[in-house]
Parts: structure tokens; sequence; C-alpha cells
């Protein structure tokens, strides 16, 4: 696991070559077991340390008790520079197009709500940032407003300055007062608006509805909205008989091509949850020790991803249709993340060499 502390070492430092150690144990621990089940998690934990179950279950207990887990907005730029400086060597930013950015909110049963922003790998969402509150146990008790406000002003916050970035969201963000944060932290967005908005549609001022509209394919409309007292800009498709009524405060980008890529963020909460590493299990009740298990988790979902975007395009076609590709796999993680992009290490070496 050398390899892999050098990482988490290099982006990590700040917090201590404690913390960094630990991360080197519970990640590839975490990846062995596929789950978030902790005391599958100390059981793994136990093939790469050697020490007995209880030792690695009280350690891992203390990890996710631990003050020097912190995850503030400098944790978060780490993180975001760790994720960024991949997907820069692989060629899927710039300094040109925008950074997409997918927006959704789900919940752990009804203990925590999570908001959280994505990024595409390989057609795989991944977590770039997200933001958690304890479950409203009585109606109106939490303020969806004040905590997306804060998620935006947030994850603006620890984003770098070099790149552009798109927001892009479902109905449940489709008005006016997001796009106006989205804009005031300098996003650009893409926003679906429910088909019941009021709005004009000629110089006679009649009030329809988004969904009297003509509904055929259209870009760039601009339409007058009753209850934002102005204009905004519109892109209207109907794809698989439902039609999007898009809110587009992009710059020349084709909004239903970047809308179509957020349904991968609900692919990500099934990687979690249920499809996947089954955070609902886990018997975790405390707030920061769960955002810290989640963290985990999505760090080791990432490191996933990496490996399927390495598969897709490094392994030739007769290793993708054959047993070697689960051989690849499983050698992967006997390595214990050795392999992960030697360039997140050494920049001089690139990932393909790594491999």
């Amino acid at each position: 696991m050398k390899n892999l502390n050098e990482i988490f070492s290099k982006y990590f430092s700040k917090n201590g070559n404690v913390f960094c150690n630990n991360l080197s144990l519970i990640i590839p621990a975490i990846l062995r077991s596929g789950t978030a089940n902790t005391a599958l998690i100390a059981k793994e934990m136990s093939k790469f340390n050697g020490k007995d179950f209880h030792t690695n279950d009280i350690h891992l207990s203390r990890f996710l008790q631990s003050d020097k887990f912190q995850i503030d907005d400098s944790f978060w730029r780490n993180h975001t520079n760790l994720l960024f400086d991949f997907m820069s060597e692989q060629n899927l930013i710039n300094n040109i197009d925008p950074i997409q950015i997918n927006i959704d909110l789900t919940s752990h049963e009804d203990h925590f709500l999570i908001l959280s922003a994505s990024v595409i790998i390989n057609n795989k969402a991944v977590m770039l940032y997200f933001t958690t509150r304890l479950y409203p146990k009585t109606k109106n008790k939490l303020d969806l407003k004040k905590m997306e406000d804060a998620f935006i002003k947030g994850l603006r916050h620890v984003l770098s300055k070099q790149y552009r970035y798109v927001i892009v969201a479902d109905r449940g963000f489709g008005n006016q007062r997001f796009a106006n944060i989205c804009k005031e932290n300098n996003f650009e967005y893409v926003l679906r608006i429910a088909s019941n908005r009021k709005i004009k549609v000629d110089e006679k001022k009649e009030i329809k509805t988004l969904q009297d509209f003509d509904q055929t394919n259209q870009t760039n409309l601009k339409i007058f909205v009753e209850s934002w007292k102005e204009n905004a800009t519109f892109e209207i498709a109907t794809k698989a008989g439902s039609t999007w009524f898009l809110l587009n405060g992009t710059k020349n980008l084709n909004a239903v091509e970047l809308y179509e890529k957020r349904f991968k963020i609900e692919k990500l909460f099934q990687d979690i949850k249920s499809s996947g590493f089954d955070i609902e299990k886990t018997k975790i009740r405390r707030y920061n020790r769960f955002r810290r298990l989640l963290y985990c988790i999505a760090i080791s979902h990432l490191f996933i991803v990496v490996l399927g975007n390495f598969l897709e395009t490094q392994v030739n076609d007769v290793k993708k249709n054959s047993a070697l590709h689960i051989k690849t796999l499983l050698a992967f993680l006997n390595w214990d993340l050795e392999r992960f992009p030697h360039s997140l290490i050494n920049p001089s070496k690139s990932f393909v060499e790594f491999f």
C-alpha cells in the first residue's frame, strides 16, 4: 500500500501522516469488502495489517471519530485537486470547455439528507463535493433554500478558478432563485423547469404554461416567465415521451445534451447505496461519523471508476470480453490500488506507463 499512501500524502499531507496511513489501510479494505458495513471493512483490514478483527474494529471506529478527519473547505480543495489532476491527465477537462457538475439531493433513509455534486468520468458520475444535514423530524424544520444557497457558495469556494463550470439539475432546483445563486457564484447552468410554470408567449400577453407551448424541439427561445417577471432562455426537447423545458444559462452549449448526462448522478447514488456499497445498511447515526464514512465510500467509488476508465480505454477488446477482464479487476484489488494513476504521485509518469 506504499504508493496509495504516497497519493494520500500528496493531497492530504496537512491532515498528518497518521491520517494518510489510515486512509491507505481503510480504502483498500472498503474496496475488498465492497460494502459500507464497518464490521466487514474491519475484517478486510486484518488481511492487510495482520491484526485481529477486534483491534481493527476499534481502529476504524476511532478513525471515524477522529478530529483529524475534518471534511472542511481545505479538505474538499484537496479532494477536487486529486480528482481534477486525474481528469486533466486523461484529457477529460480543459481550460476552455466548462466542466459539467450534476447536482441532486438524496437521503440516507430518514437519518440524513445528502446534497451532492458530481462530475463524469468514462460515462460514470463520481462525487465532487457533498454536504449533509440531519433529516428533519418535523415538517418545515429544515430550510432547503438555505441549504442550497450554502451548498453552491461552498462548492464555488473549493473549486479551482482555472476552469469553467456548468451546473445541471432537475426540477427540484428549477426556479429563479436557484438560477440566481448559480449566476452570483459564477456558474453557468442548465435547469429543468416544471411544465406548469406560467409564461407569456406573445404581445397579447396571454398567460399560458410551458406545457401549452409548442413542444417540438426548439433552442434559444426567449420566454417571459410570469412569476419571475423577466425573460429567460429555454431549450425544449422531447425524449422517450417526456418533454424537457430547460432553462439555459450556458454560453453556446447544448442544454439537452448536458441534461441527458444529469441522470448519471442517480446511478452514483445507486452505487453508494443499495446497488453498490449499500451505505444504508450502516448502523452509524452520529452525524460526523456518517459524513466521514460517506467520504470514504465516495473516494473508494472514485478509484473503482478510475479502474473502469483504464479498462475501457487501455485494455484491448479481447480482454474486455473475456475472463481476463475479471482477472485484471481482481489483480488490481490485490495490488491494494498501488496502480492508481502514477501521475498523482509523480507527474513525470503517465497513467498508461504506470499500468
